[in-house]
């Protein structure tokens, strides 16, 4: 049987999936109906068993005290710290019991997810880039970035020394407006309060990472819920 340990613990996992599709065909577990209401999301069956895979792993870690920092996803960073946030309040929720390690796995898994959900849907809405810089180099340098990496569409780069040029309804026919507090200033132009909730307000540095501003344009209003 030892020869054969291989083969065995594979097709005790088969066999696991396949008892899950057959379980999730049926009901929904409430920890996925939650993340689905709350990022409007709808998981496929086989995502629906992925993330209770994922879980059950979580599961058997916690129980055993297995810590595995090596699997923790290299680009855990490169999403908001929200998803975790999210997972911790969900997990308590649901009573399920997680270590640290995993809930940067789950969140992976869920920011995968969101982002191939919206991703096709955004890269098609106006966006306004409110530039600081002489020549507009840094808007150009986002455009270029979302434009090339991401597929963006239709990006428009505005001198925010011209801001007062142009009437509240142009600015309102943009669905994103990227604004970056420069230097001292962090008070809102006048004409832009109004639009503040088209508004993706990044700090200066933030404006050189297209990763991080594609992640704000993705978790804007959830971010925006979790200030409340």
């Amino acid at each position: 049987m030892l020869n054969n340990i291989d083969f065995i613990v594979i097709s005790l996992i088969l066999l696991q999936k396949k008892l899950l599709f057959l379980e999730v065909k049926k009901n929904t577990p409430s920890i996925i109906i939650d993340l689905e209401d709350l990022f409007n999301l709808k998981f496929s069956t086989f995502d629906k068993v992925e993330f209770l895979t994922l879980l059950d792993i979580s599961k058997f870690n916690y129980e055993y005290d297995i810590y595995n920092y090596h699997k923790i996803p290299k680009e855990r960073f490169k999403f908001p710290e929200l998803l975790v946030d999210v997972l911790k309040e969900y997990s308590i929720k649901h009573h399920y019991k997680i270590l640290p390690q995993d809930f940067y796995i789950l969140a992976h898994f869920l920011y995968n997810l969101i982002f191939n959900t919206y991703l096709k849907i955004l890269i098609n809405k106006k966006i306004l880039i409110l530039d600081y810089s002489n020549n507009n180099w840094i808007g150009s340098n986002i455009k270029t970035k979302l434009s090339k990496n991401f597929k963006f569409k239709n990006i428009d780069i505005l001198s925010i020394y011209m801001l007062d040029f142009f009437s509240t309804n142009v600015l309102e026919s943009y669905d994103f407006i990227i604004y970056s507090f420069y230097s001292d200033t962090t008070t809102l132009p006048t004409n832009l309060v109004p639009l503040k909730d088209k508004l993706i307000i990044l700090d200066y540095l933030d404006y050189f990472e297209a990763s991080y501003l594609v992640n704000k344009i993705l978790f804007n209003r959830y971010l925006d819920r979790k200030k409340s």
